[in-house]
């Protein structure tokens, strides 16, 4: 399934979650939301919201040197 328009809130909500996850520090924080929002704002409608949502996850890795959010 492409991703569509009603998608959008759900990664929106990812990117905030993600961050969160990923860093204590709010000022970092706020740098990861905003490159994500960015990210989203230039997502392809013509792949999946999962394939769109490796471009967030790519966003937090960077600013956090973290390749896997979801390690224990």
């Amino acid at each position: 399934m492409n991703l569509l328009p009603i998608c959008l809130p759900c990664l929106a909500r990812n990117v905030i979650d993600l961050s969160n996850r990923a860093t204590d520090d709010l000022e970092l924080r706020k740098t990861i939301i905003k490159e994500g929002m960015l990210a989203l704002a230039n997502c392809d409608y013509n792949k999946t919201p999962a394939e769109n949502l490796s471009k967030i996850v790519d966003v937090v890795a960077r600013y956090t040197n973290n390749a896997d959010l979801f390690k224990e």
